[in-house]
């Protein structure tokens, strides 16, 4: 039997050792190996551990503590324990320096940096797909290395490395990659702004699903640091514009240092830790004090985000009031001008979100059916075929083309739905070019990536598309992004009223003066459908993968051989040959003459163009600049003011010109004529695009062409599509035909 006054003697002697022994080692950890054995502090015996004791002992106020020659033998211990147990590199800091990724104290290497963002997005916005829009920077002045820094979104900024398959990663943690960047660019409001897809690993759907939930709303981006330039503002403060940046990685981040935008920059160390500093060091661990404030902040964080959540929801109640109302507005003028129904209509626009744009349109639409009584109308619903939602988005343009090069049972089988769907179709289709037409039903269906099905032994997605093939046709058309007004599904000749003079006011000169009559005259815009066509190829094998890529990428390449003769045929449409007539051929257009034989633009004559919208009360909607490439080399190159350090006609960024935005397309004529300066002219646009009308008719009309190309195992694919484009006022735009450019 022991002898119990031993025990206690040996529990006094134990507890005289823990009192000898630091808190921070054997107390805390027990009896391992640490960094710092005097000290008892650092231990490393795990990858955790190990991780902890390098950010500690790069804390400056920690490497304090300690002589230069005790500080190097206990980071060669961490170093050592890193090798062996993480990874025989060693941790960042000890890897040889690469340019660009690493930032070490008195290098000239470029630090990796991140920045962090609210994600802005509505509920439109995140797709079933996986696929979310997001804004991740913007020119806000933050606090970086070199003082107050603004990233600038003008040329200097690269996006490559986001375009070409970036990650999208959680916490800047490179082992945790939850997507990919799909695409990403700088938006007119100058913002970076990408598509993310989420992967649909466990860890990635349950941050996917918070995204969608509203619960993370933090981006943050990484990016290797440009050169700053110092700048001074308008009122007075030094700032630091960082030129040459490029974006590295996306991350959605849980606390960033500003939960609006703001700035943490971090190295690019193994775990990122974010702090309420501004500028923190990638190998700080928070101490105690900094996790409660931390604490706090994500209370704080929340009280605010419930406000920015409660800000949105009244703002988004304050414009659905403005919409309904400013619709219920144009009843009065819309009855005088003799619509009919005009309560119903207006209360079905408000029912379905309808801007009072897209509402105007459909009442003109409406309106056109009784100006010309000699032609039968019909409306923009006639062209449907009465499909379903879930039916118009499982429509398969695939299946259907497969079915007309190999018609055998099974093909015809799998098409079954489609064929009959192409056959209703068919019958309102003005034309009836081709082999099948897709009913405007499918063109129009908003529709979201779902689940795979079976059909016999060919798997097909029962919803593929992330967005409309309408939506996307536009999306591909300068003009359309510019503004122009949309008219689609329709059927028959359309005309469509506009006003071509106003009523005159009279001062009467005693109260007996008899009073001139007069009144406001109309005249409409007779639209009609006129042809155009697009032609792709397709190999056999290609048509029998029965995966959303392949179906994606047939409904993309029909929208894009349409949109291109679409969008040329609004800008410069010859009126003749079967084209419609485009702006630069509409009679009444304002003109600014250069020269008998052209010549170089100056800033006048920019001016000139916006002052002909004024002098024709025509300055107002939406304004925008449409040109060329030749013509943007020519505008970024002219000096309006200086020469030492000129002002240009158009300045970085290039995105707009006087206040409004600019548009650039090849469509835009650059091999005019005048005088002398044969096929060397340029042409320039600007105007109110809401006032250029392009209208589109039925379905899309697709022969399938098996023979041609046999001998390659390739199909050829026509699509037909019948647009009109006309403008309700010429007034609203004013051209130059004969711009000489560098």
């Amino acid at each position: 039997m022991k002898d119990p006054q031993i025990d206690i003697a040996l529990i006094e002697y134990g507890l005289f050792l823990r009192g000898k022994t630091p808190k921070e080692g054997m107390d805390k950890y027990g009896d391992v190996e640490f960094a710092d054995e005097k000290n008892k502090k650092y231990p490393i015996d795990t990858e955790e551990h190990i991780r902890a004791a390098w950010n500690y002992i790069n804390k400056k106020k920690n490497a304090a503590e300690y002589d230069e020659a005790t500080l190097a033998e206990v980071k060669a211990k961490i170093v050592a324990a890193w090798k062996a147990k993480i990874d025989e590199k060693g941790p960042p800091a000890a890897q040889k320096r690469k340019a660009g990724t690493l930032h070490l104290p008195n290098t000239d290497a470029a630090p990796q940096s991140t920045r962090n963002f609210v994600i802005e997005m509505d509920q439109r916005e995140v797709q079933d797909d996986r696929r979310v829009n997001i804004a991740f920077s913007s020119e806000t002045p933050v606090r970086g290395y070199s003082g107050m820094e603004v990233l600038d979104h003008g040329r200097g900024a690269d996006f490559s490395r986001l375009n070409n398959g970036a990650p999208v990663l959680l916490n800047h943690d490179p082992r945790q990659q939850i997507g990919v960047v799909e695409s990403a660019n700088i938006g007119a409001d100058r913002k970076g702004r990408a598509v993310i897809r989420f992967s649909k690993n466990p860890d990635a759907d349950a941050i996917y699903q918070d995204v969608k939930d509203g619960i993370r709303r933090n981006i943050s981006v990484g990016y290797d640091h440009g050169d700053p330039v110092a700048e001074t503002t308008r009122d007075g403060k030094q700032i630091q514009r960082i030129h040459n940046w490029q974006p590295m990685e996306l991350s959605i981040v849980s606390m960033p240092a500003d939960a609006t935008v703001g700035v943490n920059r971090e190295l690019n160390a193994e775990t990122l830790i974010h702090t309420e500093n501004s500028v923190t060091d990638a190998n700080d661990l928070p101490t105690t004090e900094q996790r409660e404030k931390a604490t706090m902040t994500e209370v704080e964080l929340k009280a605010q985000r419930d406000a920015e959540v409660k800000s949105a929801a009244d703002g988004a109640l304050k414009a659905e009031r403005e919409r309904a109302s400013a619709i219920n507005g144009m009843l009065p003028s819309l009855k005088k001008m003799g619509l009919r129904d005009a309560d119903d209509m207006a209360k079905r626009a408000i029912e379905s979100g309808q801007s009072k744009e897209d509402f105007t349109a459909t009442a003109f639409a409406e309106m056109a059916k009784n100006v010309d009584t000699g032609v039968q109308r019909a409306s923009a619903s006639d062209a449907i075929v009465g499909l379903t939602d879930k039916e118009a988005q499982s429509f398969s343009f695939r299946r259907m083309i497969l079915a007309q090069v190999e018609p055998t049972a099974k093909n015809k089988e799998a098409a079954k739905f489609e064929i009959e769907t192409c056959e209703a179709a068919r019958s309102l289709s003005p034309t009836g070019k081709g082999t099948f037409t897709i009913p405007f039903d499918v063109l129009r269906a908003k529709a979201t990536r779902g689940a795979l099905s079976a059909s016999s032994s060919d798997v097909v997605a029962t919803n593929l598309l992330a967005g409309d093939f309408i939506e996307y046709l536009y999306n591909l058309v300068t003009v359309a992004q510019a503004g122009a007004t949309r008219l689609d599904g329709l059927v028959g000749n359309v005309n469509i009223p506009t006003r071509s003079g106003t009523a005159t006011g009279y001062w009467l000169s005693t109260d007996t003066t008899g009073l001139t009559e007069s009144e406001t005259a109309f005249s409409k815009i007779a639209l009609t459908p006129h042809t155009l066509t697009g032609f792709s190829k397709y190999s056999r094998q290609l048509l029998a993968q029965a995966t959303p890529a392949v179906e994606q990428l047939v409904r993309d390449d029909l929208a894009q051989v349409v949109a291109v003769g679409l969008d040329a045929a609004a800008i410069n449409g010859s009126g003749s040959s079967g084209q419609p007539t485009g702006i630069l051929g509409t009679s009444g257009v304002g003109e600014v003459i250069m020269g008998t034989n052209g010549l170089a633009p100056t800033y006048t004559n920019v001016v000139d163009m916006v002052g002909l919208l004024m002098k024709a009360n025509a300055y107002k909607g939406k304004l925008a600049w449409l040109i060329n490439g030749q013509v943007f080399e020519t505008f970024a190159t002219t000096a309006r003011i200086g020469s030492t350090y000129p002002t240009f006609i158009m300045n970085d960024p290039y995105t707009q010109l006087l206040g409004h935005p600019v548009f650039i397309s090849q469509n835009v004529p650059s091999t005019l004529t005048k005088g002398t300066s044969s096929g060397v002219c340029s042409a320039t646009i600007f105007g109110n695009f809401a006032d250029l009308i392009i209208a589109g008719w039925a379905g899309l009309d697709i022969l399938v062409d098996p023979y041609t190309y046999a001998n390659a195992n390739e199909v050829a694919v026509y699509a037909y599509q019948m647009n009109d484009i006309g403008l309700r006022h010429a007034g609203s735009f004013a051209m130059i035909n004969d711009m000489l450019t560098t």
